[in-house]
C-alpha cells in the first residue's frame, strides 16, 4: 500500500491508476455522468492552461488531447463553485450514449464537441435571463438540465446566500432537448430550485430534485410527454433525501438520513415499493454509485470524509469497507470532490483525488471494479 504522486492510497487494490498527470486542477464529471467512453477514453476537465477546458486521454496509450478552447468569462456554479473562472462552465459536462460527443456549457450556449476530432457545434442557446444547472444525457439520446432566473441567481451570488435560492417562486425550471438536433422536447416551469434533472434510460420520464433543504420534499418524477409531475418518495416520515439517479427505467437510487442514521434507498417509480438499507457509522454527506451488475455500491463519505468505500448490496445494514483515500476536504469546492462513478466501460471506478501538499492540484484516478469486488468478498469471509 503506497501513496503514488502524493495522491490517493489504495488498500490492497494494486490496480489503482492515476490517469491525469498535469500539475493542475483535473477532475472528472459529476457522479451520475460517465466520463469513460466505450472506446476507452476518459473525458475530463483541467485548468492546466489557465482556463477551464475539456480534455480526452486514451487509457491504453496515454495520448492526451485538448477538446475545447472556450473563451467564456465569469464561469461558475453558485453556490457549489463560486469562483469566477474562464473557459467552460466548471463541472457542466456529460457524454452522449455512445461516448462520441461531450456536451458542455460555455456561458448560456450548450455545445457539443466530438471526442475523436475536437469538432464542435452549438446545440442550444439558453435564454439570457436564465442560468443553467447540471446537464445529463440519457441512453435515449435526450439531454436535460435545470435553470434558475438570472436575476435571482445573481442576487444570491452577490449576497453569498444560497438561502435566497430556496424561495418558492416562478424563477425555476428544467429543459429537455434532443442531443442530435437540439430540438426542445420539454421546457417545464417549477416553483423551486431544480437540480439532478435526469431523463430515464427509455426517454419517457424525468427525475428531478428540489435543491434547497433536504428536509423538504426532494425527489420528483414527471412524464416528458405531458409535463405532469409528482413527488417520488414522499418525505412524511422525517427523512432527508439526496443525490438521486436512475438505476434503470424501473428503479431510482438515492441516499439520505432519518433519526441521524444514514441509509441507501432504491425505489420503483411505478409501485412506490422501496428498500432503504441503513448505513452504520458517521452518515456523512456523500455520493453513491452502483456497479454495472447492480450488486455493489461505492461512496465517497460514509467511512470518513477522506476515504472512498464500498459495500455489497446483499448486506443489510450495508457493511462498508474503505478501498482508497481521496483526501478531499470541505475547504475545496465541487471540482475537487471525489464523485465516484462505477463505469460499465471495463468495470472501472472513476474518482477525483486531491493532493494535500499542493492545494490547487487534483487528479483523476481509476480502480478496477473486479479488484474491489474481490476485496469486499474476501472481507466478508474473514
Amino acid at each position: 500500500m503506497t501513496r503514488g504522486n502524493n495522491g490517493p492510497l489504495a488498500r490492497n487494490l494494486p490496480t489503482l491508476r492515476q490517469v491525469t498527470t498535469a500539475k493542475a486542477r483535473n477532475y472528472h464529471f459529476y457522479f451520475y455522468n460517465p466520463s469513460l467512453t466505450p472506446g476507452g477514453k476518459l473525458v475530463y476537465f483541467s485548468n492546466r492552461t489557465g482556463s477551464e477546458q475539456l480534455y480526452a486521454v486514451d487509457l491504453a496509450t496515454g495520448a492526451d488531447r485538448q477538446l475545447t478552447f472556450a473563451a467564456g468569462e465569469e464561469q461558475h456554479w453558485f453556490p457549489f463553485i463560486d469562483e469566477l473562472t474562464r473557459g467552460v462552465r466548471p463541472q457542466f459536462a456529460c457524454l452522449d450514449p455512445g461516448g462520441n460527443e461531450a456536451f458542455y456549457f460555455e456561458g448560456n450556449a450548450l455545445k457539443a464537441v466530438r471526442v475523436d476530432s475536437g469538432e464542435s457545434r452549438t446545440v442550444h442557446t439558453l435564454a439570457e435571463d436564465r442560468v443553467p444547472m447540471m446537464p445529463q444525457c440519457s441512453k435515449a439520446g435526450l439531454i436535460t438540465f435545470g435553470y434558475v432566473a438570472k436575476e435571482l441567481h445573481e442576487k444570491a451570488r452577490m449576497a453569498n446566500r444560497r438561502e435566497i435560492l430556496w424561495e418558492t417562486s416562478a424563477h425555476f425550471g428544467l429543459v429537455v432537448l434532443e442531443c442530435a438536433s437540439g430540438r426542445t422536447v420539454l421546457d417545464l416551469s417549477v416553483p423551486f430550485w431544480v437540480n439532478h434533472s435526469l431523463v430515464s434510460p427509455d426517454g419517457s420520464r424525468i427525475l428531478f430534485s428540489q435543491e434547497g433543504p433536504w428536509e423538504r420534499q426532494r425527489m420528483f418524477i414527471g412524464e416528458i410527454g405531458t409535463g405532469a409531475y409528482r413527488p417520488l418518495r414522499k418525505q412524511d416520515d422525517g427523512a432527508s433525501i439526496g443525490h438521486e439517479f436512475w438505476l434503470s427505467d424501473g428503479r431510482v437510487a438515492y441516499h439520505g438520513q432519518r433519526n441521524r442514521t444514514g441509509f441507501f434507498g432504491i425505489i420503483s417509480p411505478e409501485t412506490g415499493y422501496r428498500t432503504e438499507r441503513p448505513v452504520p457509522g458517521n452518515g456523512h454527506y456523500s455520493h453513491f454509485h452502483i456497479s454495472p451488475d447492480g450488486r455493489y455500491t461505492v461512496t465517497d463519505g460514509e467511512m470518513g470524509l477522506t476515504e472512498l468505500s464500498a459495500a455489497s448490496l446483499a448486506s443489510d445494514p450495508l457493511n462498508f469497507a474503505p478501498i482508497a483515500e481521496h483526501d478531499w476536504d470541505r475547504t475545496r469546492d465541487q471540482r475537487y470532490h471525489p464523485h465516484p462513478h462505477w463505469s460499465d466501460v471495463d468495470d472501472q471506478i472513476v474518482f477525483t483525488g486531491c493532493c494535500q501538499s499542493e492545494p490547487g492540484v487534483s487528479h483523476v484516478y481509476v480502480l478496477s471494479g473486479a479488484d474491489v469486488r474481490r476485496f469486499l468478498d474476501a472481507a466478508e469471509k474473514a
